[in-house]
């Protein structure tokens, strides 16, 4: 299932007071996640992904993705329990003319379609099967 996300944060928004947009997630393995920065940012704003307090991308816990005019792809494997899943998107702008906005794309598989991968890419690698 894909989950898409539009973020637009207003100029003159700190790190310190981010603006916080919650997405919900159907139950199952957070495969990936995309996020575009478009052309114009200039490195002046900042997007994170988080469950509940804890930062899932990017990894380290004081961080943000910056960037411009690129797209950022993580492959998280965070279990998704709870049918949905909300997860909490924040970001800043520190342009003090321009809103900026992000879009971010959230890829979550079924239980079962990630154990069955995983048992074919093992058997795979053991040349076990082609």
């Amino acid at each position: 299932m894909l989950k898409v996300s539009k973020v637009c944060v207003p100029p003159s928004t700190p790190d310190n007071a981010p603006i916080t947009q919650y997405v919900s997630v159907p139950a199952g393995e957070l495969v990936r996640v995309d996020v575009r920065i478009p052309p114009g940012h200039l490195g002046l704003t900042g997007i994170r992904v988080l469950r509940g307090i804890e930062i899932i991308i990017p990894w380290h816990q004081d961080d943000w993705l910056v960037g411009d005019n690129e797209t950022i792809t993580d492959n998280p494997l965070i279990r998704c329990e709870d049918d949905p899943t909300t997860l909490t998107i924040q970001a800043y702008n520190l342009d003090e003319t321009y809103i900026h906005c992000f879009y971010v794309r959230f890829e979550v598989l079924p239980y079962e379609k990630v154990t069955h991968n995983v048992i074919v890419n093992a058997l795979k690698r053991l040349r076990l099967l082609r």
